[in-house]
């Protein structure tokens, strides 16, 4: 007898509840150890194969083993988050939800942190990428934007680069949306 294959709903639902689970476990951990938070920091813009990601593996393991990460694509995104998360770990779980990443950039662009131009082409670049591509671009543009203080909701990135694979047209297509419809044309 087979089992039935979960619905995209059910999913969708793992996924987000896997990728809460996910960051407030970093970001506690990098709050009670200095030490996993330095390790975290490592693999900033690396991958899980990366020499300099060793240290990364003794915290991050135990969570690669989930079913909605779907493979190395799955790993590589783990490791990108907790490396972004750990940079900026007291900013990492915003109070209020500022949406996708999409919105993050435009919120980046309409406090005049980031110039509009800057934040336009770097929505679009990341929409580009494949999912090979994806996480190693993520992490060149949103180390500026987490020094800039620019919320990001972590769980709901995690969420959308776990699907990146099967989906990365959607997911794109609407963080350049959303990036449009959050930004502020008067400023």
């Amino acid at each position: 007898m087979t089992t039935p294959l979960p619905s995209p709903a059910n999913l969708t639902e793992d996924r987000r509840q896997f990728s809460t689970r996910f960051v407030t476990r970093i970001v506690a951990l990098c709050e009670e150890d200095p030490g996993a938070r330095a390790a975290l920091k490592s693999g900033l813009g690396r991958t899980p194969q990366h020499r300099e990601s060793v240290p990364m593996h003794r915290y991050l393991a135990r969570f690669t083993r989930d079913a909605v990460l779907g493979g190395n694509h799955g790993q590589r995104c783990l490791y990108t988050i907790a490396s972004l998360v750990a940079y900026r770990h007291e900013t990492s779980i915003p109070a209020e939800s500022p949406g996708n990443i999409g919105a993050s950039f435009a919120y980046a662009a309409n406090t005049r942190a980031f110039a509009v131009n800057t934040m336009d082409k770097s929505v679009q670049r990341l929409a580009r990428q494949t999912a090979d591509t994806v996480c190693a671009h993520l992490s060149h543009v949103l180390i500026p934007l987490r020094s800039g203080d620019i919320p990001v909701d972590f769980p709901r990135l995690l969420g959308d680069l776990i699907a990146w694979r099967r989906y990365h047209r959607e997911i794109g297509t609407r963080w350049m949306q959303t990036f449009h419809l959050e930004l502020d044309h008067d400023a």
